[in-house]
């Protein structure tokens, strides 16, 4: 079991891309039966509610039960396959050995932190700092070999899409949200830029996507249509 350590101040967009890009956790994925991770809500024993909707809780979910973006992250990785198609600077391709769904994660943590992890802050104010990090990246790959007419989603969180931390700071970082607020911020919060890719004729699916700063984007089947992206025969991956 590896249970994935967590430090202050989670509720921002940037702890989703952490969650995602934390060593060791692609490579050692063939070696572990599961992940735990500390704890699902902000609400728990040795912390209780905490103060407000966002005050830095080691939760996926909030007190008000809305999904902060290391909850999307989960998703994302949970999307992933048991096999290693592909491990890139900016993410991995991978393939289920089950049904041979291949699915992928990218993210973009940008170049102006060069080495820089992110320090502890003492408030979400003080992250918003870390937002005029850059620049943006272009993520180009090819995948071979797939059923053609395969239909998958693309979900991407950034700045503008899922930052429900953020859209609460725009409302006056209310401790106490009104059920108004909270059904706009559900909104918000599970408001991931989605789209389609579907593979060609000719079997190749082209991966071509601009991230932003922090953003966080999960290539997978369409769950409608999953049966239908498993492969005849081998995969091959191209970096664009």
């Amino acid at each position: 079991m590896v249970d994935l350590a967590v430090e202050p101040r989670r509720d921002p967009r940037h702890a989703l891309r952490r969650r995602v890009h934390r060593p060791g956790v692609p490579q050692g994925a063939p070696l572990a039966d599961s992940i735990s991770y500390w704890t699902f809500t902000d609400v728990f024993e040795e912390g209780g509610g905490g103060i407000g909707p966002f005050h830095g809780g080691f939760g996926f979910v909030n007190e008000n039960g809305l999904h902060k973006p290391t909850f999307h992250a989960m998703a994302m990785l949970h999307r992933l396959g048991d096999r290693l198609l592909a491990e890139l600077p900016d993410g991995a391709i991978t393939r289920s050995s089950a049904t041979g769904d291949v699915s992928a994660i990218f993210y973009n943590y940008p170049a102006d932190m060069g080495t820089t992890g992110l320090a502890s802050r003492n408030g979400y104010a003080e992250t918003r700092a870390l937002a005029e990090m850059g620049p943006e990246r272009r993520v180009r790959h090819r995948v071979e070999g797939l059923r053609p007419g395969t239909e998958l989603t693309v979900e991407i969180l950034d700045w503008e899409h899922g930052n429900v931390a953020e859209a609460w700071y725009q409302m006056g970082a209310p401790l106490n949200i009104t059920r108004e607020q909270t059904a706009e911020l559900r909104h918000v919060a599970d408001g991931l830029h989605r789209s389609t890719l579907t593979v060609g004729d000719d079997g190749v699916l082209d991966i071509d996507l601009t991230l932003p700063a922090w953003a966080v984007a999960s290539v997978a089947p369409t769950l409608a249509r999953a049966a239908a992206c498993r492969t005849p025969g081998a995969l091959r991956h191209e970096e664009g």
